[in-house]
Parts: C-alpha cells; sequence; structure tokens
C-alpha cells in the first residue's frame, strides 16, 4: 500500500497563532487509517473549558488517491509557495510532516498559500472539519446544535435548494451517521434543530435502519419535523412510504407532495383521499388539486387519468364551493400544459440572475438557444455545457437589445466553491441575433413564472426532451416577427454530445 501510495504516513498539526482555537491533529497511514486529535481547551475568563479527544476513522479509496495527487502536485512537500510569510491578518499555522522511503520532510504553512499547496491545505482542513463534527456531536453538548445547523444546510444544498450554496469541503456524510442515528432514535434528548438535521442526513445516505424510526415522527408536536419526515419519507420512496405519507396527508401539505412524487404506487391513496368529506381541515381533494397546481413543472410523470376523472367528478359536484378554482386550474392545465413522461431528468430552479440546476444522479446536461421564424429554426446554437457527471451547478442566460441586434450570453459554472478564494470558473460565450427595425423584443415565458392560483416559486423539471427555460418575441405592429428560445434537456453521461443539439422541431408557441 505504501508503496502505490508514495508515502508511509503523513502528520498535520493545524494552530490558530491568535489562540480561541484548540490545536488539530491529524495523522494518515499508506493503509487508510486516520487519526483525528484536538487538544483540550483551557477555561478562560467566564468561558468553561473543553476537554480534547482523539477520534480514529479509515479513509476510503478515492480520498487516498486524492491525498496522493495533491502530494505529487507539491513534489512530495519540495516545490515552491508552501514556506514564507503569510500575507493577511490571521494567518493559521500549518505543520505537515510527510514521512516516505524511510525519509522525514517537515514544511510548516503560515496562512494561506498560492497552489500547489492551497489544495492540499484545503484537503486537510476538509477532514478536520469532518471529523470535528464528530467531536462536535458526540463529545461537546454545547457545540451540538451549531453543528447540526451547518449540517442541515449542507443536507438543503445537496437536495437542490436553490438558496443554500454547496458546502465548503467534500464531506463524508456516513462518517457522521451513527451520531446522527442516536438522535433520531432518541428524539427527545435533542432540539429540534438537532433532529431535523438527524432526519435528513440520515435520508441523504439512504440508511435503511433508520426508517422506520423517521416514520414514527409523523405525528411529531412540531409542524416543522413533520414537515421535513414528510419530505424524507418521500425521499426514501417506494410502497413502504405510502401509508406513512397518507395518514400524514390530512393535515400537511408536504405528505400530499410526497405521494404524487411517489408515481404510480400511491395512486390509490389518492383516490382515497379524495373521498374524504369536507372537515376542519378543509376538503383532501381541493388541497390535491392545489398541490398539483404548486409543483405542475416539477410533476415526476403526467398525472394518473384515474386522479384526472376523480377531481373532475368532484368538481362538478362542488359548482358553488368555495376554492373551486382550484379545481378549474388544475383541469385547464391538464386540458393544455403537457407533462414530460417520467424518466432521467433534473430540477431548475430560478436563483437570481442564474438557474440553478440539481439532479438526484449524475447527468449530462446540454443547453443553448434557438431562433424561430415562420415556423422553422433560422438560428442555433449549444451554450458550453457543464462536464457529464456533474450533478449540481448553475445556468446563465441573457437576452438584450442593442444597436439592431439581440445580444445572447449563455454558460455555466460550478456551483461549489472554489479552493481558497480563487474565482469560480464561468463558462459563457456571446453570439447576436439579428433584431428587425422598429421590432421590440417581449418576454413571453421563464421558468420562474408560476400559475396565477399557486404560492412562491415553482421548480421545473428538465427530462430527456428539450424543455423551454425562456422564450421571447421580436414583435413589431403587434406581428410576431421571430421567437427567440433558450431550452435545455439531459441524457445519461455516456450520450455523445453530437446527439443532443439541435432539436428537430421548434417548440409550440405560447400564447400568454
Amino acid at each position: 500500500m505504501a508503496a502505490r501510495l508514495g508515502f508511509e504516513s503523513i502528520f498535520v498539526t493545524r494552530n490558530n497563532i491568535f489562540g480561541g482555537h484548540p490545536q488539530e491533529h491529524i495523522r494518515i497511514e499508506a493503509d487508510g487509517g486516520a487519526l483525528y486529535r484536538i487538544d483540550a481547551l483551557p477555561a478562560r475568563g467566564g468561558q468553561p473549558g473543553r476537554g480534547g479527544a482523539r477520534i480514529t476513522s479509515r479513509l476510503d479509496e478515492a480520498r487516498l488517491t486524492k491525498l496522493r495527487e495533491l502530494l505529487e502536485k507539491t513534489n512530495w512537500l519540495t516545490a515552491p509557495g508552501g514556506v514564507g510569510p503569510a500575507t493577511h491578518t490571521h494567518p493559521d499555522e500549518v505543520t505537515i510532516t510527510l514521512v516516505r522511503e524511510g525519509q522525514t520532510k517537515t514544511i510548516v504553512c503560515l496562512g494561506q498559500r498560492p497552489e500547489p499547496y492551497a489544495s492540499l491545505l484545503w484537503f486537510f482542513r476538509g477532514i478536520a472539519r469532518q471529523e470535528h463534527y464528530i467531536y462536535a456531536l458526540d463529545w461537546v453538548p454545547e457545540l451540538r446544535t451549531d453543528a447540526c445547523r451547518e449540517i442541515r444546510s449542507d443536507m438543503e444544498a445537496l437536495n437542490g435548494m436553490s438558496s443554500r450554496s454547496l458546502p465548503l469541503f467534500d464531506i463524508d456524510y456516513n462518517r457522521l451517521l451513527p451520531s446522527f442515528s442516536r438522535i433520531v432514535q432518541n428524539p427527545s434528548e435533542g432540539r429540534d434543530e438537532d433532529l431535523i438535521a438527524a432526519i435528513m442526513l440520515v435520508t441523504y445516505v439512504r440508511s435503511e435502519a433508520d426508517f422506520e424510526f423517521v416514520a414514527r415522527l409523523k405525528h411529531d408536536r412540531s409542524r416543522n419535523i413533520r414537515t421535513v419526515v414528510a419530505e424524507a419519507l418521500a425521499n426514501y420512496g417506494g410502497q413502504r412510504a405510502v401509508s406513512d405519507l397518507a395518514e400524514m396527508a390530512t393535515d400537511n401539505d408536504e405528505a400530499i407532495w410526497g405521494l404524487i412524487r411517489l408515481g404510480d404506487v400511491a395512486v390509490p391513496s389518492l383516490l382515497k383521499l379524495t373521498e374524504r368529506p369536507p372537515g376542519r381541515n378543509g376538503m383532501m381533494s381541493l388541497q390535491i388539486a392545489r398541490t398539483y397546481l404548486e409543483h405542475w413543472n416539477e410533476l415526476p410523470m403526467p398525472v394518473d387519468d384515474r386522479v384526472v376523472a376523480t377531481l373532475r367528478a368532484t368538481r362538478n359536484k362542488l359548482a358553488a364551493h368555495e376554492g373551486v378554482e382550484y379545481f378549474d386550474g388544475f383541469l385547464q392545465q391538464v386540458a393544455t400544459t403537457r407533462v414530460p413522461p417520467a424518466g432521467l431528468s433534473a430540477t431548475v430552479q430560478g436563483r437570481y440572475n442564474e438557474l440553478h440546476v440539481f439532479s438526484r444522479e449524475p447527468v449530462r446536461l446540454i443547453h443553448g438557444w434557438y431562433v424561430v421564424a415562420d415556423d422553422k429554426i433560422v438560428q442555433a446554437h449549444a451554450a458550453h455545457a457543464p462536464e457529464p457527471g456533474n450533478q449540481l451547478f448553475l445556468l446563465s442566460f441573457a437576452a438584450t437589445p442593442a444597436n439592431g441586434t439581440v445580444q445572447i450570453e449563455a454558460g455555466w459554472r460550478s456551483a461549489r466553491p472554489s479552493v481558497g478564494e480563487a474565482a469560480v470558473p464561468q463558462f459563457i460565450d456571446s453570439n447576436q441575433v439579428a433584431m428587425p427595425a422598429g421590432a421590440t423584443l417581449k418576454v413571453v415565458h421563464k421558468i420562474d413564472d408560476k400559475h396565477p392560483l399557486a404560492d412562491g416559486t415553482n421548480p421545473t423539471r428538465v427530462p430527456t426532451e428539450f424543455r423551454t427555460l425562456w422564450e421571447a418575441n421580436l414583435v413589431k405592429d403587434g406581428e410576431t416577427l421571430k421567437r427567440i428560445l433558450y431550452v435545455a434537456r439531459v441524457a445519461p453521461p455516456g450520450e455523445p454530445a453530437e446527439s443532443l443539439w439541435p432539436p428537430t422541431t421548434p417548440a409550440l408557441a405560447r400564447t400568454h
């Protein structure tokens, strides 16, 4: 193992030279064995002290390979840039000792260092952050809730919440599973924030042993926890989640959406819910119709004909009932707006001036724009696409009229923060579309448009066929001369790029 990795062991000590944080030590052996040690923190002023800890683990093959690659780039700690004065006010002092071929090499890194050392230091900071979570969760109760808040934010980002940035470090969340399993299995021992983070993590890593413990929380006193439970059960998926979600659906909209997400296996339960008479929480059939409207663009598959028939029949019985407009809106959507079939997909949601793309499995995404005149595609351009296999990234698109043209910019960038303070790479290209004299640009569709009866923003599911994310008309004297459409689709990572662009026929013109 040592011969393959190129070293026998490596020792790292991180020290904040201004104090306030205990020293952390990492030792990694060539067989993958790892030790994280944090020193005790003495009491200071009114602040109590904290004990230290020794936590052992084992790095997987991917991390060992990454470490070897980073060390090779530093020429085994001999490349320039590792040592020297810090260039900012509050430097950490990181001592790295490498044992290789029986020889020992030690360097002391003050503050942020240039590449190739920046990435190596970032790697060790990630290991320290991961193990410090375990220290906070299991050893220091007063640190646990802060750690849980950070993990919750990570889980929200990794599950596609567009307001969350991806984690700074590459954390192995399976390392945290024993700690969070204990919280889920003993929910009365922690705060709500701890329990919410625990539910999210055990679901994210698909801990089958914790499914029943998550399900037991379906009637928790906290509405926030019940909502997280409903989302978690739907994420676990399968027939096993149906009965629990159906039981929760009487007072939890997230549970109704969870049943819809489960697809065909949950249709019988949805039909039973529509038969419930009006009660103090309103009519279930109306809530189901409303939930479909709220999530129309992200439906996992077309609406089952049995659900459509049942909701239509209910609407006919309740012509004067308050809220009947939700039935009408649902039935109009069924009649006029096609839902793509089930299959490989990604979710796209507006995020400031960008589009946040999320997929639960690796995909290849192709995006670009085309121009339609006289019902024919007359101009098309495929934008720079993310590398195949990415699951989270940001798309950008802008169309700006200027000097007789429409300037179009399209591209993408990583959603993950870069190492240190380096700029996030962006891939954007620019093109022009001729604009007839006297014409104006009128935007007729963008993906963050929502149904008039829906609350909030509505993410859009992008399937394996092109879906329009933005559309505008070039209009003169009330006549549409050209249509500009920005579109995207997904494919398996291995599908050849040349088969993905351009579309064979343009999308139908929108009338609103």
